[in-house]
């Protein structure tokens, strides 16, 4: 997963401007997004010098390499063994113990006609996350827990900005909950002078009125 990305640099500027809300320190903005404090410095510094924004290199990692002859034999002899499509192959070399990467078990299975894209799967979403340009414009939130032995985690995250305002842990989900810690978060984003216009959440009945 990339750590940095185009939306995170402007985002670094408009700190450096000011023009940003929350205000974060480089070294915060650091902890949050995984990098070094020494690499946003960097690219702060190539912004004063030159006064355009940087951007990230499309290229900057090199490409995967292609599956080997070995990986393609494989791939034959588990689809030989029972022709399916590319997902369930991938699961069935995993068990085997033959580690591929799914994408590639993909491609190559698109490529011998074993696999039909299908159009459903390629529409574009409905809603894009980490688009908003200012902070407080959209929250996304959700519960969450690691197991069955673990507290449910509740989140309230700011869309733009990426930080989260808010955030608890309770022994069941629940409705009086997610309003609890909404609270907090509006009281957060008011002590900053923020307006919270929508938050975003996967409607499930701790959030809506069913």
């Amino acid at each position: 997963m990339t750590k940095l990305t185009d939306t995170r640099i402007e985002w670094l500027i408009r700190q450096a401007q000011g023009k940003a809300r929350p205000p974060e320190t480089v070294g915060q903005l650091a902890a949050r997004w995984g990098v070094t404090p020494r690499w946003l410095r960097k690219l702060l510094q190539r912004w004063r010098q030159s006064g355009v924004v940087p951007r990230l290199n499309p290229r900057r990692r090199p490409p995967a390499p292609p599956l080997t002859e070995e990986e393609k034999r494989q791939i034959e002899e588990e689809h030989r063994r029972s022709p399916r499509g590319a997902t369930k192959l991938w699961r069935a070399l995993a068990r085997r113990g033959i580690q591929i990467p799914h994408q590639k078990v993909y491609l190559y299975a698109k490529s011998r006609r074993w696999s039909v894209p299908n159009p459903r799967k390629q529409r574009p979403r409905g809603r894009c996350r980490y688009e908003r340009e200012h902070t407080g414009s959209l929250l996304h939130t959700d519960f969450h827990r690691t197991s069955v032995n673990h507290p449910h985690v509740i989140l309230y995250e700011d869309d733009a900005s990426r930080m989260v305002l808010s955030g608890g842990e309770f022994p069941e989900e629940s409705s009086e909950h997610a309003i609890e810690v909404l609270e907090e978060a509006l009281a957060v984003a008011e002590s900053w002078g923020l307006t919270i216009r929508e938050v975003n959440t996967d409607r499930g009945t701790e959030f809506f009125v069913s």
